[in-house]
C-alpha cells in the first residue's frame, strides 16, 4: 500500500516557502513600478497574480512527484 501522505522535509518546505516569497517580491516590485506609472492594475493585482502562479506550479509539480 503507498503512502498518501510522505514524511515532513524540512528542506522541500523551506524551498516552497522561499519560492512563494520570491513570487510575492517580484509581484510586489512590477505592482509598485505599475502604480508609480499610474496604471489600472497596481501592487495587489500582481502580488495576487504571482502568488498564484507559483501555488500552481508548487501544487503541480508534487502532484506527479
Amino acid at each position: 500500500m503507498q503512502l498518501i501522505f510522505q514524511p515532513f522535509n524540512a528542506m522541500m518546505e523551506l524551498r516552497h516557502f522561499l519560492a512563494i516569497l520570491i513570487s510575492c517580491i517580484c509581484g510586489l516590485a512590477i505592482g509598485y513600478e505599475r502604480t508609480s506609472r499610474n496604471k489600472q492594475a497596481g501592487v495587489k493585482t500582481h502580488m495576487i497574480v504571482a502568488l498564484t502562479s507559483c501555488l500552481m506550479m508548487i501544487i503541480s509539480k508534487e502532484a506527479f512527484h
